[in-house]
């Protein structure tokens, strides 16, 4: 079952690479991507609710 607000980002996540390591730098990019998409949601959820 999800845990709502619990991500994972880098190796950590499930890689396009299948779970092999195809060298250095490699998981930066995925990383970045996830990184910003998390911060997105957090910088949202942190927002007080309209009453």
């Amino acid at each position: 079952m999800p845990i709502e607000g619990l991500f994972a980002c880098g190796a950590d996540a499930v890689s396009i690479f299948a779970g092999t390591y195809s060298g250095p730098g490699t998981t930066l990019g995925p990383a970045l991507v996830m990184a910003s998409r998390i911060a997105t949601c957090a910088a949202q959820r942190s927002r007080p609710h309209e009453p």
